[in-house]
């Protein structure tokens, strides 16, 4: 998932998409997916690391605002090939993020 990540930072479009199809998006549905989707997710998760502090308490809508992102990006059908692990890695990080806005 760091690859995800640093592609996000980096801002490389293709790049995502390509790590994106890796784990399991149906390349079919990529350039559907992506922009509506899978993009808002991957900025709303990195905007964290963009800077050299991010004050969790100071933005407390942040962990609310990836949990609709996520739950609208889960209940289209175009994303049905991710992998469980994906999932997973994106609970524990936004449990993180509620520590540290506590």
């Amino acid at each position: 998932m760091s690859k995800i990540v640093q592609s996000y930072l980096r801002s490389d479009i293709q790049k995502n998409k390509e790590l994106y199809l890796k784990l399991g998006i149906p390349p079919d549905r990529i350039e559907e997916v992506y922009p509506k989707y899978l993009k808002p997710f991957g900025e709303w998760f990195t905007l964290p690391f963009k800077s050299e502090v991010f004050d969790f308490g100071a933005n407390p809508s942040h962990c609310e605002q990836g949990v609709r992102i996520a739950m609208n990006t889960l209940k289209h059908r175009g994303i049905e090939g991710f992998t469980p692990e994906n999932l997973m890695f994106d609970r524990n990080i936004h449990g993180l993020f509620r520590i540290f806005t506590q």
